[in-house]
């Protein structure tokens, strides 16, 4: 498969912003925006085919399923209906994060290689490490470190850091425990977590909530790193000393 490339950015001359920045953060905007976009409307997909009777015939046959392999799966899919009568928009949630963690690293290369520019004294070595492998921290410390490097606040509401970690915790949740409420969880979210063994169920609005808010963050993230970093040079990830997940 080829590499998805970035989005073109036309600097103009004497800009005052470095682009890797904002074409990263141009992708990732795209991304988060198809990922809600086609969450919703396979949602409204699925409820319009369960009212035309047929409907989920002709996607069976399209699946070779046999009556008997249709009936069988549906058993299932009806008795653990809790699970996935919402499984739609909380899988969005760990493509949410996912696009982030893509994001933040990026980000994180292009701000260690582009270090030096600004002079060596920028990151002790506590930030450079974690801008080496940004996604084994929380958004919260992310964000701290970003803030260091710049000398600036990214002037984020407490609500909106607080809004992003809640995100995390219910990804967490769906990929470790299946969206089931654990103590863990309990621990971190205090008075607002449903009970112990509950499903932490997500709705629209919450959703597009997050999304809102991670697009505001990518977009305070970007701006600040190319301005801070306009004077480095042309950066190509694939070409530069950037960070490797591990896995």
């Amino acid at each position: 498969m080829p590499r998805i490339p970035l989005p073109p950015f036309h600097a103009e001359p004497g800009a005052s912003g470095h682009p890797f920045p904002h074409q990263i953060a141009c992708q990732a905007h795209e991304f988060i925006q198809a990922a809600l976009f086609y969450a919703a409307f396979m949602d409204a997909a699925v409820g319009e085919m369960e009212s035309r009777a047929g409907e989920f015939k002709a996607v069976e046959k399209r699946m070779g399923l046999s009556v008997g392999e249709a009936r069988r799966e549906w058993a299932l899919v009806q008795k653990y209906r809790a699970n996935f009568g919402s499984v739609v928009f909380q899988s969005v949630i760990i493509t949410l994060c996912s696009h982030w963690d893509w994001y933040v690293r990026k980000l994180s290369g292009f701000m260690l290689t582009s270090a030096m520019s600004v002079g060596p004294a920028s990151m002790n070595k506590e930030t450079r490490e974690t801008l080496k492998k940004p996604d084994r921290k929380t958004i919260r410390t992310q964000l701290d470190t970003i803030c260091n490097v710049l000398g600036a606040s990214l002037q984020l509401d407490n609500s909106d850091v607080d809004a992003l970690d809640e995100m995390w915790r219910v990804r967490n949740l769906g990929l470790h425990n299946r969206w089931e409420v654990d103590r863990k969880y309990q621990a971190r979210a205090g008075n607002r977590s449903p009970a112990l063994g509950e499903l932490r169920v997500v709705d629209i609005s919450e959703l597009s909530h997050w999304r809102a808010v991670l697009t505001k963050v990518i977009r305070l993230t970007a701006n600040g790193c190319s301005k801070f970093f306009h004077g480095a040079p042309a950066y190509v990830p694939e070409l530069s000393s950037e960070p490797v997940s591990d896995d």
